[in-house]
């Protein structure tokens, strides 16, 4: 308790400190929201980016050469369904909408702890329960996530309800909450190359989740194009932008070479990832990195490493919501199988 207390006084007056008033990660959703689905207007225009710029810094950026990828800094990044999980908000104040989110945002802290208790089958006694709360409650990634009410948290619970399905066997149900969690994409382009190489090891018993998962993504994709043609190119453009502006703060400030350094360190094995994706991240509210490259992937060490820590909740190993365990989960899934074989083998035999 004395951790967590400590930590949250951290985070409310040490590392907030310089950060402006007003300023939020929801708002830009929020603001994509209210424009697209009242206005009919696109999430990913300038003029967008800069009404949002306008009250989470106080001033719109405006660009200082042609191509300043400035500009567009804080706007909306997201794919364009994103914008849907605040639809039902789009008529609220603001204000009322923040108060809303910090409730769903504790309640998706707490829903992904217990899913991944049980994804992992333990089940502490409710003293132990509660200290575990504690201390998730107490972690930086979670409060970071708390303050600037990002969306990270409620990718983390769907992921981790992604991972309870997935090892109880309900892989229907399991490609569809994948597929939603994808509105972080963050949070998922680790997890996938894992999850094709699973299904692929039994493609007979695990292809619902395959078409699950595909027949979902068609669905978000294709109704944004519906809604708004064209959204993908722009979506693209602008975390091409962020992208740019990422390598460039990092080559700017020497960190290239500690990048460079950390993805050819003799002690991490290649990944799945290329080494040339960076964190498409915005530059308000970067933080100085801490952490360790995930086990057999150095690029994922590189993408967790530079990357905002209330990212780290559905990428690295941060209680409750790492990839470890979400490998964890899907080792159990698989060991289950082999009994349900052996099982089966021998009342046919």
């Amino acid at each position: 308790m004395v951790s967590a207390i400590s930590m949250s006084c951290y985070v409310a007056k040490v590392w907030s400190a310089n950060q402006s008033p007003h300023f939020s990660d929801l708002y830009a959703p929020w603001w994509a929201a209210h424009e697209l689905f009242l206005r009919g207007r696109s999430p990913y225009r300038p003029e967008v980016a800069h009404e949002i710029q306008a009250v989470i810094y106080g001033a719109p950026r405006m660009a200082g050469y042609p191509g300043d990828d400035s500009a567009l800094a804080g706007g909306f990044a997201y794919p364009l369904y994103a914008a849907s999980l605040l639809w039902p908000t789009v008529r609220m104040s603001f204000p009322a909408v923040e108060k809303m989110f910090f409730c769903v945002s504790v309640l998706a802290v707490l829903a992904s702890l217990a899913c991944w208790l049980r994804a992992l089958r333990f089940h502490p006694p409710p003293v132990q329960w509660l200290t575990i709360a504690f201390l998730v409650f107490g972690s930086f990634p979670v409060l970071q996530g708390l303050k600037l009410e990002n969306l990270s948290l409620i990718a983390a619970a769907l992921l981790a309800v992604t991972m309870v399905l997935l090892s109880t066997d309900h892989l229907i149900l399991a490609g569809l909450f994948m597929a939603a969690s994808t509105f972080k994409p963050q949070f998922t382009i680790v997890l996938i190359p894992w999850l094709v190489c699973w299904i692929s090891s039994d493609w007979r018993r695990r292809r619902a989740l395959a078409w699950s998962f595909l027949a979902t993504m068609l669905l978000l994709i294709g109704g944004s194009e519906l809604l708004m043609p064209g959204w993908i190119g722009d979506f693209l453009r602008i975390v091409g932008h962020q992208g740019r502006s990422f390598c460039c703060r990092r080559v700017a400030g020497g960190g290239f070479r500690a990048l460079l350094a950390k993805s050819t360190s003799p002690g991490k094995l290649g990944g799945f990832l290329p080494h040339d994706q960076p964190y498409a991240g915005r530059d308000t509210h970067s933080h100085p990195d801490a952490g360790t490259a995930l086990p057999g992937s150095s690029a994922a060490g590189v993408l967790v490493d530079h990357s905002a820590p209330h990212l780290h909740l559905g990428i690295k190993p941060i209680f409750p919501t790492p990839l470890c365990l979400a490998l964890a989960s899907i080792g159990l899934a698989l060991d289950r199988g082999r009994r349900f074989d052996t099982r089966h083998n021998l009342a046919s035999g």
